[in-house]
């Protein structure tokens, strides 16, 4: 874009008659403010610029980041200092949209995969559609959750699970067959029977979910996991155990559950706000956690407290489904604490870590090339 072009788009932002694209570029451009260059434009007519831009973007979900990695406090946010800088260098703006464009936040996607075989997209399933199996039906509720109503037999075979999945990008929600409600995060999978049998309800997760399960006395709800089973009567609790992270978390918010570690046959009783760790080879570990913190995925958010950003980026790929390359001279050691939004786009999130000023992102194909930033002598904005 050259010089002509990015007035031409600022004029038609301050008149109203940029598109949803465009205002995305140029929000995107002030998210991203650095060294100060010659605009070109008049004082009066850049203060203005500001507040409009600056109103805009305070109309979304307010949201948060900040580092921890020796206590740099000072690198926060600074877009709301008393002398806002503008400058005008569109050229790594646009290629960063051009690349991210397809990013956008994650939303109900599921496909259910019926013990026969049959697989349903649920996405585009109709409000209100049922399909039988043996023993019950699935329906598409007017929320976009799906529900399963159990069928009249009295003996069912446990060993037919259907399948229920999430791609990176979405989430999904489940009322099973006793009334127990399952949310899915993105990435993961969970297979259960149609019908559940009288002596216990078992279902298996790989990835992350959490449970609202209906109370049962006579009937035990177990959630087998990489590495653990949980068991449970009535409950709400959170299950974390994607194959590509180190450890299965398991953090319960009301009620009570047992983790049995399979490997050593070990078993911790949770009480509410605890959280078990099983790490490959070692034993369980029980902490207490921020359990709002732990479910905020499925409340819309992203809450980090002094987490890794590489484990951060992660959640963000998975919810986004783009891929992150970390350059060798990133130290592991920085952290960042905050919430934002999961329904801001890819674009906003990544500009708001990279004002933090410790690393940069560079979009080229399909992946996001993260660096450090040079450090300078500058001094760092207010």
């Amino acid at each position: 874009m050259n010089r002509k072009e990015a007035l031409d788009l600022l004029e038609r932002y301050e008149r109203g008659e940029a598109t949803d694209a465009e205002k995305q570029l140029v929000e995107a451009w002030f998210l991203s403010l650095g060294e100060r260059e010659d605009a070109g434009l008049s004082d009066d007519r850049e203060a203005a610029l500001s507040r409009q831009l600056w109103k805009a973007i305070q109309r979304k979900k307010r949201s948060s980041f900040r580092y921890t990695r020796w206590l740099v406090a000072a690198a926060v946010i600074g877009v709301a200092a008393t002398a806002v800088w503008f400058y005008l260098p569109f050229t790594r703006v646009t290629e960063k949209v051009n690349c991210l464009a397809a990013a956008m936040p994650g939303g109900n996607h599921a496909v259910l995969t019926l013990a026969g075989g049959r697989r349903l997209v649920l996405d585009s399933m109709a409000i209100g559609n049922t399909v039988a199996q043996e023993n019950g039906v699935v329906r598409k509720r007017t929320d976009g959750e799906i529900s399963y109503t159990s069928g009249l037999q009295q003996q069912v075979n446990s060993t037919e699970y259907n399948t229920l999945s999430t791609p990176k990008g979405g989430q999904y929600t489940v009322t099973l067959a006793d009334g127990s409600r399952v949310c899915l995060n993105a990435g993961s999978t969970l297979r259960f029977p149609a019908q559940f049998d009288k002596t216990h309800r078992t279902v298996t997760l790989e990835g992350e979910a959490y449970f609202d399960i209906a109370a049962n006395p006579h009937a035990p709800f177990i959630v087998q996991s990489a590495g653990q089973q949980v068991r449970v009567l009535g409950t709400g609790f959170n299950i974390r155990a994607y194959a590509d992270e180190v450890s299965v978390k398991t953090t319960l918010v009301t009620g009570r559950v047992a983790v049995n570690h399979t490997a050593s046959g070990a078993v911790k009783l949770l009480s509410p706000g605890e959280q078990s760790r099983i790490h490959a080879g070692a034993a369980i570990d029980v902490a207490m956690v921020d359990t709002d913190e732990v479910i905020a995925w499925k409340e819309g958010y992203f809450a980090f407290t002094r987490v890794r950003l590489r484990d951060a980026l992660k959640e963000i790929s998975r919810w986004y489904n783009i891929s992150f390359v970390y350059d060798e001279g990133l130290p592991a050691d920085v952290q960042i604490s905050g919430t934002i939004s999961k329904y801001e786009s890819a674009l906003q999130v990544l500009h708001k870590i990279e004002l933090l000023g410790e690393v940069q992102f560079t979009a080229r194909d399909t992946h996001v090339y993260v660096s450090r930033v040079p450090h300078t002598n500058k001094p760092l904005k207010k």
